[in-house]
C-alpha cells in the first residue's frame, strides 16, 4: 500500500457555505499542498457510501452535526457523525491518516472521549470548532497528511521462503511508528517470520497471524540508518501480553530496548531495537548452517540463553505437590483429541504407550516434590526468538527476545520449551525423515554413545540439532532439580498436543504424528526417571479412565 504525494480529502458536510469555503482554501493551498478535487459527502448516507469505498483518502473532514439522508435537515442530533467517525477509524482498504472533525455542536460532545479516540485511531486527528481558526487547522491537517505520505517502506524479497503481504492497517501502524521516531524517513525491512492463529499458551478470541519483521530505521539528512530491529505485529487483543513482556524484558535485559508500541483498528505493533550491529540470524536458521560452523559453539550459545534466563528471575526451591509441575489450564479432551485424530496405531504395535496415562497419573498425584522455580520465565523460547550474531568478534553469542506469557514456573521449562519446539517446529525435510534418530534422548543416558557413528553420516542439520539438545542436556544438569526435567519436557509435549486439537493450522507444528511420538517418548522417559511421580492412583469417582 501506498500513498499518492498529490492529496485527495473527502468533505463530510451538509452546508454550502463550508463546502465552499474548504474548496476555495485548497486552492489557495494548491501550490505548497497539490490536491485533486474533493469528493463531497452531504449526509450520512453518502459519507458512509464514501468510507467503504476503496478511494484513497489521505485527509477526512468530519462535520457531527448530519442528516441521515440527501435533501434532508439536521436536527441536531450527533450519532450519526459519531457512528462514520467509527467507520472511519475502521477503515480497511485504505486507513485515513488525518481526520479533523469540525462543527459547531463540539460543545455538545464528550470532548475528552473524543480526543482520545483521534489520538488512537489516527496519526493526526483534531477537534475545530467552525470559525476563523478553520483555514490554520486545515493548512495544518494537509501539512500532516504529507508527513504520513512521505514515509518510505522497503520489503526486501523474501527469496525461496513465502510469507504474507503486510495488510494496510499494519502499514498504518508502521507509517506512524516511523513518524513517532526523530530524524526518521522510513524503513528497509525483510520477513523474519510468520505463523497464523493464536499461541496454544495464551489462547485468544482475537484471532489473527503473528508477523515478524527485521530491518532498519532510514534516517534523515543522508544520516544512514538505525541498527537492526525487530518490527512485530500481532492481534490487538495481544497488545496488552505483548507490550507487558516486551516491558519485563527491556527490564531485565540489557540487550533488549522497545522503540515503539501501539494498537488500534485490530492490530498492534511492537518495535524492539537489537544490541547486534549486523542482522542476526534466528536460531532456527542457524541450526541449517555449516556443522563445523554450528556444532563447536553450540554449547557456550545455550550457556549464553542461560546466563539470560538467570537474569530474568532467582530460582527459589520449594516443595510443591506433584501435579503442581504442569500447566495448570490443560484441556485433557483436548489432548486426547490430538492423541486419536492422527493413525497411532502403528505406534502402540511398536511398543509405544499412550502419554494420556501417564498425564492423568501425574494430573492426580499430591505428593511433594522438591522443584527450582524461577520468578519470572521466559514463556516462549522457541528458536525464532533467539537471535544470533555470527559477526561477534570472539563468537556467535545468542540474545534472547520477544517473551510470551511471562510467569512464575520451574527453572528448566524454558529450556524444555527451546528442546520440544526445536524438534516439533523445525521443517525441514531431513528432520522429518530422520526423526526416530532423536528418541535416544528419551530412552538412554548418553544418547551420543548410541548414535554414535551414525551421526556422522547424517544430514548436518539433523546433527546440528542432536548437539543442540546434548548442549540442552548439559546445562539442566548443572541446574538444580535436573531430575525432574523429563517431567517438564512431557509436560511441554501435552501443551503442543492439546494446541494441536484447538488450532486447524496447527500452530507450528511440522508433523503432527511427531508430536504424538514425543508424546510417547517423553511419558515413558519421565516414567523411569521418576517412577514415584507416576503411581496408579485411582481417578475421582464418576471420572472417565484413560
Amino acid at each position: 500500500m501506498s500513498f499518492p504525494r498529490k492529496l485527495h480529502l473527502l468533505i463530510i458536510e451538509d452546508e454550502q457555505d463550508p463546502i465552499d469555503g474548504y474548496r476555495e482554501l485548497l486552492k489557495a493551498y494548491q501550490k505548497e499542498f497539490p490536491s485533486v478535487e474533493p469528493t463531497v459527502a452531504r449526509s450520512y448516507a453518502d459519507a458512509k457510501l464514501a468510507i467503504e469505498s476503496p478511494t484513497i483518502f489521505h485527509l477526512v473532514i468530519l462535520d457531527l452535526n448530519l442528516p441521515l439522508a440527501n435533501r434532508e435537515d439536521a436536527h441536531g442530533n450527533l450519532e450519526p457523525g459519531k457512528q462514520l467517525l467509527d467507520l472511519i477509524a475502521r477503515r480497511e482498504h485504505y486507513p485515513v491518516p488525518v481526520l479533523l472533525v469540525v462543527s459547531g455542536k463540539l460543545g455538545l460532545t464528550r470532548l475528552t472521549d473524543l480526543q482520545a479516540r483521534l489520538d488512537n485511531d489516527f496519526w493526526y486527528g483534531a477537534m475545530v470548532n467552525k470559525g476563523p481558526d478553520v483555514p490554520d487547522d486545515l493548512k495544518k491537517g494537509l501539512q500532516k497528511a504529507h508527513e504520513y505520505a512521505d514515509v518510505g517502506i522497503h520489503v526486501a524479497d523474501s527469496g525461496r521462503e513465502w510469507y504474507p503481504t503486510i495488510s494496510p492497517c499494519e502499514e498504518d501502524l508502521l507509517r506512524r511508528c516511523v513518524l513517532s521516531q526523530r530524524s526518521c524517513l522510513g524503513v528497509d525491512l525483510e520477513w523474519w517470520g510468520a505463523e497464523i492463529g493464536p499461541s496454544p499458551s495464551r489462547p485468544s478470541l482475537d484471532y489473527g497471524p503473528t508477523k515478524v519483521l527485521m530491518g532498519r530505521f532510514i534516517l534523515d539528512d543522508g544520516f544512514g540508518v538505525s541498527r537492526p530491529t525487530f518490527f512485530k505485529f500481532e492481534p490487538e487483543g495481544n497488545a496488552h501480553h505483548t507490550c507487558r513482556d516486551a516491558g519485563i524484558l527491556d527490564q531485565k535485559l540489557s540487550h533488549v530496548k522497545v522503540k515503539y508500541s501501539h494498537a488500534g483498528r485490530g492490530r498492534c505493533l511492537l518495535v524492539t531495537q537489537s544490541v547486534t550491529d549486523s542482522r542476526p540470524v534466528s536460531f532456527d536458521r542457524f541450526l541449517g548452517g555449516d556443522a563445523a560452523a554450528v556444532q563447536p559453539h553450540l554449547p557456550q550459545l545455550i550457556a549464553d540463553i542461560g546466563g539470560q534466563l538467570d537474569q530474568l528471575g532467582l530460582g527459589t526451591d520449594d516443595q510443591i505437590p506433584a501435579n503442581e509441575l504442569i500447566w495448570k489450564h490443560h484441556d485433557r479432551d483436548s489432548i486426547e483429541k490430538a492423541w486419536g485424530q492422527y493413525d497411532v496405531r502403528p505406534l502402540v504395535r511398536g511398543g509405544l504407550e499412550s502419554p494420556l496415562e501417564a498425564f492423568d497419573q501425574l494430573r492426580r498425584n499430591t505428593d511433594l516434590v522438591w522443584a527450582t522455580r524461577r520468578s519470572c520465565t521466559h514463556g516462549d523460547l522457541n528458536a525464532t526468538n533467539v537471535a544470533i550474531d555470527r559477526c561477534a568478534a570472539e563468537r556467535p553469542k545468542a540474545y534472547i527476545f520477544d517473551a510470551g506469557g511471562m510467569h512464575r514456573d520451574i527453572a528448566t521449562r524454558d529450556f524444555a520449551v527451546l528442546e520440544v519446539t526445536t524438534l516439533l517446529f523445525l521443517a525441514a525435510p531431513e528432520i522429518q525423515q530422520n526423526f526416530p534418530v532423536f528418541r535416544a534422548f528419551y530412552t538412554d543416558a548418553d544418547p551420543l554413545g548410541v548414535i554414535g557413528a551414525q551421526l556422522t553420516t547424517l544430514p548436518t542439520v539433523v546433527q546440528n540439532v542432536v548437539h543442540l539438545l546434548a548442549a540442552i542436556r548439559g546445562r539442566v544438569q548443572a541446574m538444580p532439580n535436573p531430575e525432574i526435567y523429563p517431567v517438564v519436557v512431557f509436560d511441554t509435549v501435552m501443551i503442543q498436543l492439546g494446541g494441536l486439537a484447538v488450532q486447524p493450522t496447527r500452530n507450528k507444528i511440522s508433523s503432527p504424528l511427531h508430536a504424538n511420538l514425543l508424546g510417547s517418548w517423553t511419558a515413558s522417559w519421565a516414567r523411569k526417571i521418576t517412577p514415584q511421580l507416576f503411581t496408579a492412583v485411582p481417578p475421582p469417582e464418576g471420572s472417565r479412565s484413560a
